[in-house]
């Protein structure tokens, strides 16, 4: 699997030969695991359903500056920050609907195995650290996901089997939940679903992300060439960063200030140690010098851009697209002139 993993920036799809090899990696994992169970301590089943409670999620359009923020965030030690995107929200829940308990935990679990070592298609790999002969953090990860599945599902944590990915993310990397204020999410359009989160976690904080239209556009469209989408879905992405600005005016006047956090990509671009600090007071931690730094499981990580390997030259701008591009930018306008 390892001849597999090379950086494929550039493509918005995993290679179908890592795709084929991974599946079949995650599955001996998982096989291993069923065979092997290892009960939860006693001890510590109260501070994980707390913990399990008090999810941050980092949402806005695609390109919008989401990765940057998750990043930054990663390496501070009162976060446990899951390292690739659940799109737990829609996605992954269709996909579980209808499926029994057991079904559906095999489905997840297998599933994060393969994105705890390739997360989004480029370095850095294997992000719980590699198996030797006596030890596989892997197999760890998916015994630690089982348990807190379960025990979180029996004490109605409403999610269960997203919030044992984040509980089995941290105790697999030695974190311990005492210690740990939030545990963040983020996935690109979670804003749509935000009234029925805060029903499940109302607790819950929400960063939400937005770009200036003409940086956002023309980084997706860069990568169109590159990926499965075709010009439509240049549309669509019109469509979402519109829906995305609508959905944060509604919320910058609907939501708590201390659940419900606007971040300007642009401005976090421009002053990173400012726009950071104000990320840290909303979610009660500390500054630290590693929010400025980008890592991933505590990796260095390089920057999600569209601009990191050579593209060739996109198309000009269609009339359609300029026009789109304008009534997105109106938007965005209002959400400043809101902000402001």
């Amino acid at each position: 699997m390892d001849a597999r993993l090379v950086d494929h920036r550039t493509q918005q799809q995993f290679a179908p030969e890592w795709q084929h090899a991974g599946e079949r990696w995650s599955d001996a994992v998982w096989e291993f695991v069923e065979k092997a169970p290892n009960p939860l301590d006693d001890a510590v089943i109260d501070a994980t359903i707390a913990f399990a409670r008090q999810p941050t999620f980092i949402c806005g359009a695609h390109r919008s500056g989401t990765t940057l923020v998750r990043d930054l965030l990663d390496g501070h030690p009162a976060l446990c920050v899951l390292p690739a995107e659940a799109s737990y929200f829609g996605a992954m829940e269709r996909k579980v609907a209808s499926r029994t308990w057991d079904q559906r935990l095999s489905f997840v679990g297998r599933e994060w195995l393969r994105r705890l070592v390739n997360p989004i298609n480029q370095p850095p790999f294997w992000l719980l650290g590699r198996s030797t002969e006596s030890i596989s953090p892997y197999a760890d990860f998916a015994r630690c996901y089982a348990n807190h599945a379960t025990l979180l599902r029996d004490a109605l944590v409403p999610a269960a089997d997203l919030a044992a990915i984040a509980c089995a993310f941290a105790k697999t990397r030695g974190q311990v939940f005492d210690d740990l204020a939030w545990w963040i999410e983020k996935t690109p359009g979670t804003e749509r679903h935000l009234p029925r989160i805060w029903q499940m976690f109302p607790q819950a904080r929400v960063i939400h992300v937005v770009r200036d239209p003409k940086g956002a556009a023309a980084s997706y469209r860069a990568l169109l060439p590159h990926s499965n989408a075709d010009a439509a879905s240049m549309t669509a992405a019109f469509r979402e960063m519109i829906r995305s600005y609508r959905i944060c005016r509604h919320f910058m006047r609907a939501a708590p200030d201390d659940q419900y956090l606007i971040v300007s990509y642009d401005a976090l671009v421009g002053d990173r140690v400012g726009t950071m600090r104000r990320v840290a007071r909303f979610l009660g931690i500390a500054d630290h010098p590693a929010l400025q730094e980008q890592s991933v499981a505590g990796l260095p990580a390089s920057p999600n851009s569209s601009y990191a390997a050579p593209f060739s030259r996109p198309p000009p701008w269609s009339a359609f697209e300029r026009v789109c591009l304008e009534v997105a930018r109106i938007y965005y306008r209002k959400v400043v002139r809101d902000l402001a």
